[in-house]
C-alpha cells in the first residue's frame, strides 16, 4: 500500500501547542481512535513505549514517527499527520518534534511501502525542510501522498 492509500486527508492537521509529550501522542492518534482505526489502548501503548524505550520513535530532529505493536488495539492499518506549531520534548530526549506520524499497522507487511515513502519525504534536506515547515494542511498531505519510490 502506497502513502495516499493509507493516510485521509482528514487525518492530517496543524495544531499550535501541546501541554506535553503525553498531550502530543493523545492529540496525534484522537482522529484515528475516533475513525475507529485504533483503540484507546494503542495510544496508551505508545506512551508505555515511549517510557520504557526511551522515545526510540524520535527519528530526527523534528520528527517522531508513532507506533506501538498491532496486537495493542489497531483495528485496520491508517497513518495520521500531526503538526505542532510549538516544538515539545519526549521525556529523556534532546531533540524537539514538531512533526508526529502516527501509524497504526494491522499486520507486518501492508504499511511497509508507505513506510519507504515517509522514508524518502524525511530523508531529503529539501522536502524534510518542507515537512518540518508546512504551509497548510494541504502543503503537508501533498508532502507525504505524492513521495515517489
Amino acid at each position: 500500500m502506497e502513502l495516499k492509500d493509507l493516510l485521509k486527508y482528514e487525518n492530517v492537521e496543524i495544531i499550535d501547542s501541546v501541554k506535553d509529550w503525553r498531550d502530543a501522542v493523545e492529540v496525534a492518534t484522537r482522529k484515528l481512535v475516533e475513525q475507529g482505526y485504533i483503540e484507546p489502548r494503542y495510544t496508551e501503548a505508545i506512551i508505555e513505549s515511549a517510557i520504557e524505550h526511551n522515545a526510540y520513535f524520535v527519528l530526527c530532529p523534528g520528527v517522531a514517527l508513532l507506533h506501538a505493536s498491532s496486537d495493542k488495539g489497531v483495528n485496520e492499518t491508517q497513518l495520521s499527520i500531526t503538526y505542532v506549531k510549538e516544538p515539545f520534548r519526549f521525556e529523556g530526549k534532546d531533540e524537539d518534534v514538531n512533526l508526529m506520524i502516527t501509524l497504526a499497522a494491522a499486520d507486518g507487511e501492508s504499511h511497509m511501502q508507505a513506510i519507504q515513502q515517509v522514508a524518502i519525504v524525511l530523508g531529503d534536506d529539501e522536502t524534510l525542510n518542507r515537512a518540518l515547515n508546512p504551509e497548510s494542511v494541504d502543503d503537508l498531505y501533498n508532502l507525504f501522498t505524492e513521495a515517489e519510490i
